[in-house]
């Protein structure tokens, strides 16, 4: 119940057409880490994400699936709109954030994470 909450409030956010839509997911466990729009961290253009967005706080970036998909990582919801170096695999999420040592301080972690499906 508290994952259909949690995407319809997103999908309001997003003024999504189908918010009552039932919630499929798929849960992996997963390396977790966070990153900043700094040029070392990123490439040649770090205000906008592999899918041609600016970079915001609840983009996360990934390898394995689609732009636009929605995960949950420690009750909240981001949505996949970057890449990853591709020496990470599908089974690793970056979570954008702005603040470099917030990122530092949360370091890589092993977390469970929900993709909407």
């Amino acid at each position: 119940m508290l994952e259909l909450i949690i995407l319809n409030l997103y999908a309001i956010n997003l003024q999504c057409q189908a918010i009552m839509c039932p919630v499929y997911y798929e849960t992996i466990e997963a390396e977790v880490s966070c990153y900043t729009n700094q040029v070392a961290e990123t490439d040649e253009s770090p205000d906008i994400t592999a899918s041609g967005e600016r970079v915001y706080v609840g983009g996360v970036a990934n390898n394995g699936l689609s732009f636009g998909t929605l995960v949950v990582i420690n009750g909240k919801v981001y949505q996949v709109n970057d890449r990853m170096n591709a020496k990470y695999g599908g089974n690793h999420f970056d979570i954008f954030m702005w603040d470099y040592d917030f990122c530092i301080k949360w370091g890589r972690q092993k977390l469970k994470v929900k993709i909407i499906k």
